[in-house]
């Protein structure tokens, strides 16, 4: 799956109600595309995403800013992905598959 520039940008963010993200399938990112993706969506617990390549300018700019303090996050085996709004949220647990 190839992703276009911005192309999931805001897409559910303040979405209150959100518990659990649909899978984020794309294997690389590219710049800015989840940029606000689940910006403060406050009820968010689960997120899955399988990207291997997250190397795009600001493709999670605070992706999940405000989101719930715990929940699950599922990544890509070996992908490093940093803690806070703009990586896995704080407080979370990680999975890996």
């Amino acid at each position: 799956m190839k992703l276009r520039e911005e192309c999931y940008s805001s897409m559910f963010s303040w979405c209150k109600l959100l518990i659990k993200a649909p899978e984020l399938q794309a294997t690389k990112l590219t710049t800015k595309c989840y940029a606000y993706m689940f910006h403060f969506c406050e009820s968010l617990t689960e997120i899955t995403m399988l990207a291997k390549d997250i190397s795009a300018d600001n493709c999670l700019h605070r992706w999940v800013d405000a989101t719930s303090g715990t929940g699950t996050f599922t990544k890509a085996k070996g992908v490093n992905i940093r803690e806070g709004h703009s990586g896995i949220p704080k407080g979370w647990t990680v999975k890996e598959i």
